[in-house]
């Protein structure tokens, strides 16, 4: 399905899409006075990058590809039920995973990443983000630059990932002895390497690790240990 929209001042987009087993995709298209987009409740729908600037982009049921960039423009973008895939622009953009198994790739840009419910894979990237994990057992990347990773105490192991490099990340809420930190290319081989670079305060730990590249826990009801770290 491919909806192409010349430059109307506002723009409604509503498909609604199936694909049978022979391939032929039915879409229905409305051009409304509004500013947002949506994309299929099909078992699978997907729309390329390229919708006017002034819209937003919903996805439905089903499992939605979204494969948005419109350079210097933040969008919010929504996946809603369904095993979605979404791909934003190197703007600040807001992108909201709903319910369902998502895959989230916030691009360049200070974006807002909400993964909601479901086992999600969340992907900053470049920018200053900000990162909601949601229920489930989810996998967060913050990526270069100073991020915010918020997790949720619901007893599902979240794995937050850092590599040299990543900045200065905090990570809020996070679980003792359930979620984990996977450090990346530091060359550690023991928690002791680790443990030696924390400093605590009050309800927070500081794991400096050198080069720039720091990482605040706040929120903690105890100490870190050897089960809280993948390296």
């Amino acid at each position: 399905m491919y909806a192409i929209a010349r430059k109307f001042a506002a723009i409604n987009v509503t498909t609604d899409d199936r694909k049978t087993d022979d391939g032929p995709i039915y879409s229905h298209v409305i051009f409304q006075p509004a500013r947002d987009l949506t994309i299929g409740d099909g078992s699978h729908d997907g729309y390329p990058g390229g919708i006017p600037s002034s819209t937003e982009v919903h996805g439905t049921g089903g499992d939605d590809e979204i494969d948005h960039f419109v350079v210097g423009i933040g969008q919010n973008l929504y996946g809603f039920a369904g095993d979605d895939e979404i791909t934003a622009g190197y703007a600040d953009d807001r992108i909201f995973g709903g319910l369902g198994d998502d895959t989230i790739y916030a691009n360049a840009g200070d974006d807002v990443v909400v993964g909601d419910d479901g086992n999600d894979f969340l992907y900053g990237e470049a920018g200053n983000d900000s990162i909601h994990a949601g229920d489930g057992a989810d996998h967060i990347s913050g990526g270069i630059d100073d991020d915010f990773i918020f997790l949720i105490d619901d007893g599902d192991v979240d794995i937050v990932y850092f590599l040299a490099g990543d900045g200065h990340d905090v990570i809020d809420n996070f679980e003792l002895g359930t979620d984990q930190v996977a450090l990346g290319n530091f060359g550690f081989t023991s928690f002791d390497q680790i443990d030696a670079l924390i400093t605590y305060s009050a309800d927070q730990a500081l794991l400096d690790l050198g080069n720039g590249d720091t990482i605040i826990f706040t929120g903690l009801d105890g100490s870190l240990g050897a089960e809280d770290f993948v390296f």
